[in-house]
């Protein structure tokens, strides 16, 4: 076979197995709030650090939140958040690992309502969930967002008995994060935070 025709083929094929790549997107520096409505005060918190990964392929997703990297406007609400109700030393993360359900080509542009099925584990206790959210591709990056509640007593999260007048068993969590993707000559599967 002449080299032309060997190289021209060559070329196709690669061209046929490029597309069948997973691409796999990252962010560190997402953003996370909690906010939760008390007859007597609001709790509320917020995180900037925020990891991810996304495989566009396997639809495989994966987040991670360091419990002490929420902020607070009264100091005092930091150390009672992570000393009496998330015990964060014991549960130094909040996770969520799952599968983006559909088949959306994540990589062209658009936006996409999702839905995503797997495990959010909160203070050490794992709960199977199903969470919606909105994927906002460019076609270089992603944007996720998404709102859902958290059950307190789902995660054995006890709430001091002095605050249970102020304090209610629902949060409401917010989350947004941008995911870029990883160059393809260094892609590192979804881990599991």
């Amino acid at each position: 076979m002449p080299a032309f025709l060997k190289t021209l083929t060559t070329v196709l094929l690669l061209q046929l197995a490029l597309p069948m790549q997973a691409q796999i997107y990252k962010a560190g520096n997402g953003r996370v709030n909690f906010f939760a409505k008390g007859p007597l005060s609001n709790l509320a918190g917020e995180s900037d650090k925020l990891t991810g990964s996304l495989n566009n392929r396997t639809r495989q997703v994966a987040f991670s939140v360091p419990v002490k990297s929420f902020a607070f406007r009264q100091s005092l609400m930091k150390s009672q958040f992570n000393e009496q109700y998330m015990e964060s030393d014991k549960y130094p993360k909040a996770s969520f690992t799952g599968v983006i359900l559909g088949n959306a080509d994540f990589s062209k542009p658009g936006t996409y309502p999702v839905t995503a099925r797997g495990k959010l584990t909160i203070h050490g206790e794992t709960r199977e969930r199903t969470i919606p959210g909105t994927l906002v591709s460019d076609g270089k990056t992603i944007r996720l967002t998404a709102n859902f509640p958290v059950s307190l007593p789902d995660h054995n999260i006890k709430v001091p008995r002095l605050a249970v007048e102020t304090v209610t068993s629902e949060v409401a969590v917010h989350l947004n994060i941008t995911l870029k993707p990883v160059p393809a000559a260094n892609p590192a599967p979804v881990a599991k935070p």
